[in-house]
C-alpha cells in the first residue's frame, strides 16, 4: 500500500496535528466544529484553524484524488467551492 502524500498550500495549514492513525468520526480535537452537513457516503468533519474553516472527508485514495483534481478544475474556472 502507498502512502499517501501531504501536499500544503502555501497559507494554509498542515493539518499534522489531527489524529490520522484514527477515523475521522473517532476525532478528540479542539479544532473540531460542529456545522450543518448535506448529505455524503462519506464522513466529513469540519476543523477550525485560525481564521479559516475547512472540511475534511473521509474517503477511499483513488476517491480523493479524484476529488482533489475535480476541485482544482473548478478553482481555476473560478467556480465557487468549498475547498482548502
Amino acid at each position: 500500500m502507498t502512502e499517501p502524500k501531504i501536499t500544503v498550500r502555501p497559507g494554509h495549514p498542515d493539518f499534522l496535528d489531527l489524529a490520522w492513525e484514527q477515523s475521522v468520526v473517532d476525532w478528540d480535537s479542539p479544532r473540531l466544529v460542529t456545522l450543518p452537513k448535506g448529505i455524503s457516503r462519506h464522513e466529513v468533519r469540519f476543523v477550525a484553524y485560525g481564521e479559516g474553516l475547512y472540511a475534511i472527508k473521509e474517503l477511499p485514495l483513488e476517491a480523493a484524488r479524484n476529488d482533489y483534481r475535480v476541485l482544482r478544475a473548478l478553482e481555476r474556472l473560478e467556480t465557487q467551492i468549498v475547498s482548502g
